[in-house]
């Protein structure tokens, strides 16, 4: 082969490899505009809804607010996370009006940041998500200026406890063998208006060590017997370890100061003239 053949074929391979890359980079290229147009015809679409949407006559009474679902809500607390990481996003102004022109643009910002990314809600959601989240972040705002940030974190904590040992609660209950009518009658009073007050115990070094339990003085002792064998059974089925890992709980002989809750079984409740148990 000739010294002329060798250098045309290098040359055909060139081409083919110039070829191969230009191919790639218009492949990505109406990728990235498929994406787009996508993002485009969906806001089009939650447009075109939105305006197509009926109009009711005024009845004179209050319409129903929109609420936000928890996946908008935690779609819109990502996206203002991510930026506020960015130079050139600025955040809410807690001192103004949600409504403000200011705040309105923060909004906008947004919004039009989760619909680029495909996110798929209506604007009276994304509004309805984003007022809450102003209003969290004002409320913030607000207890950080009166020094009452640290004391809100201690009462998010204890709420979460509760609603974690009515969750405990709640599955030991469905695996004893109550019948329907007397898991429905439990299930009224499985919740965190029922719950025993606890506080956080701690050693000299500061590390939580368990809980301090204040029991409900207006507490039933038949609620407190279904109480305890909902959470037994509710041991009963975790792991050796998952019980270690458990902080323990010691019952304090000091009373809790939670009120009853207003609407109450009689069977579960005494009521503030009744002394028997």
């Amino acid at each position: 082969m000739s010294q002329e053949e060798i250098s045309l074929s290098d040359h055909y391979v060139l081409l083919l490899e110039n070829s191969s890359k230009e191919t790639k980079i218009v492949k990505e290229q109406q990728a990235d505009v498929l994406k787009k147009l996508e993002s485009l015809e969906r806001l089009v679409r939650i447009q075109e809804q939105s305006r197509q949407a009926p109009v009711k006559k005024s009845s004179g009474k209050r319409q129903p607010a929109i609420k936000a679902s928890k996946a908008c809500a935690a779609h819109i607390r990502a996206k203002y996370t991510a930026l506020k990481k960015r130079d050139d996003f600025v955040e809410f102004d807690v001192d103004e009006s949600f409504t403000s022109d200011h705040n309105a643009s923060v909004c906008r910002t947004v919004a039009d940041e989760l619909i680029s990314d495909g996110a798929d809600f209506c604007k009276a959601e994304l509004t309805a998500a984003m007022k809450t989240f102003f209003k969290t972040r004002k409320d913030a705002a607000r207890r950080a200026s009166k020094g009452k940030t640290e004391q809100h974190k201690i009462k998010c904590r204890q709420q979460g406890r509760l609603r974690e040992k009515v969750r405990m609660l709640q599955e030991g209950m469905e695996l004893l063998n109550y019948d329907d009518e007397g898991q429905t009658s439990i299930q009224e009073v499985l919740s965190v208006e029922y719950m025993s007050s606890e506080e956080s115990d701690y050693d000299d070094e500061g590390k939580k060590v368990g809980y301090h339990v204040k029991r409900l003085p207006w507490e039933r002792k038949k609620l407190r017997k279904i109480k305890d064998a909902c959470m037994q059974a509710y041991h009963k089925k975790l792991s050796v370890c998952q019980i270690q890992m458990q902080l323990p709980r010691h019952v304090l002989d000091e009373k809790s100061n939670r009120q009853r809750p207003r609407d109450y079984p009689d069977w579960a409740v005494r009521s503030n003239h009744d002394s028997s148990y």
